[in-house]
């Protein structure tokens, strides 16, 4: 294996450790308590589409057993970062409490989604490629 293609080897990982520290990903605002929301808060313009997104992206979570090497749906938080015409973006950061463990002042993002209201399209946001690919790229580009 070359010297460049263990740099770049060596930088996608660096980014994906950013990326998983919650360095690295969108701008996002961390809550203001520690204490987990009731429900994901909704920015301006989402005119209630927000719980069907979220519950797209736990679905498909949950049926595709994302982070299940290290962690359970359950210890997942699901935020809502923006609405457009026809989209909602939402963020999934790890929950830390006594159950879950971890740090409770602090909530690293783990993933993002885009959930499309026509169809039933989801794109994974690629930290390393800083792009939207479709959800089924998850497995093969993503670090599950």
């Amino acid at each position: 294996m070359g010297a460049s293609v263990r740099a770049g080897r060596a930088a996608r990982a660096s980014l994906v450790a950013c990326a998983l520290a919650g360095l690295g990903a969108p701008a996002w605002t961390a809550p203001a308590s520690t204490a987990a929301p009731a429900r994901a808060a909704a920015p301006p313009g989402c005119h209630g589409r927000q719980d069907a997104a979220v519950s797209r992206v736990m679905e498909h979570v949950r049926a595709e057993h994302l982070y299940a090497s290290w962690t359970t749906p359950d210890c997942l938080q699901f935020f809502i970062d923006a609405c457009a015409a026809s989209t909602v973006d939402v963020s999934i950061h790890e929950r830390h409490d006594a159950r879950c463990g971890g740090d409770p002042g602090t909530w690293p993002r783990v993933d993002s989604f885009r959930v499309h209201k026509r169809g039933k399209r989801i794109d994974w946001y690629n930290v390393v490629d800083d792009a939207w690919r479709p959800f089924d790229r998850i497995h093969s580009e993503g670090r599950r």
